[in-house]
């Protein structure tokens, strides 16, 4: 919300936008990615999200993508890049960290897609499991190809794939009505 207010109480702009308005993109695009893998949370192995050792790695993934909107969102607040900014040493080290903060925060689709891929017994159709499954772990390699280069295309495949798979997911859900499309 505060994000959002920005965009209307603060009039600096960065290469011709409003400075509010990167974060933003980034709040929704993670709150998407976050919903996603609360939505598949539930095909995940019985058990698992009960022991120690996952609940500290999911500590530890939420920690990343707070210090990923964190950094977002005070890089826009000084009316700079916040990446591939090497404008100088410490931009340099900071960008570098956020990167493997953003890794961080995206195995969490790959283990959840290696998990759910791995799963014998689950209530979703092979077909379905396969496919939630390949979406989680293609957003893992698509976000990681998107970061290594400056590839938008790689990111609109995974941000598509990731959308894709929620979709077909959500479709599935018992009891949701399933619109025509045609």
């Amino acid at each position: 919300m505060p994000t959002l207010l920005s965009l209307f109480l603060d009039p600096r702009q960065f290469q011709g936008d409003s400075i509010g308005l990167k974060p933003l993109k980034f709040e929704l695009l993670l709150s998407l990615y976050l919903l996603t893998l609360a939505c598949v949370a539930r095909y995940l192995p019985a058990g698992l999200v009960r022991k120690r050792s996952n609940r500290m790695y999911a500590g530890v993934v939420v920690a990343a993508t707070v210090l990923e909107m964190l950094w977002i969102g005070a890089a826009a607040a000084l009316g700079t890049y916040s990446h591939f900014n090497v404008s100088s040493p410490l931009w340099q080290m900071l960008y570098a960290c956020m990167g493997v903060s953003a890794v961080i925060l995206t195995t969490a689709s790959l283990v959840y897609g290696v998990c759910i891929w791995r799963q014998n017994q689950t209530e979703l159709a092979k077909p379905l499991q396969t496919t939630v499954a390949s979406g989680l772990i293609l957003t893992f390699v698509m976000t990681l190809l998107s970061g290594t280069r400056r590839n938008s295309v790689a990111w609109l495949i995974a941000s598509a794939y990731s959308l894709t798979t929620l979709g077909i997911f959500l479709v599935s859900l018992k009891g949701l009505p399933i619109v025509p499309l045609g």
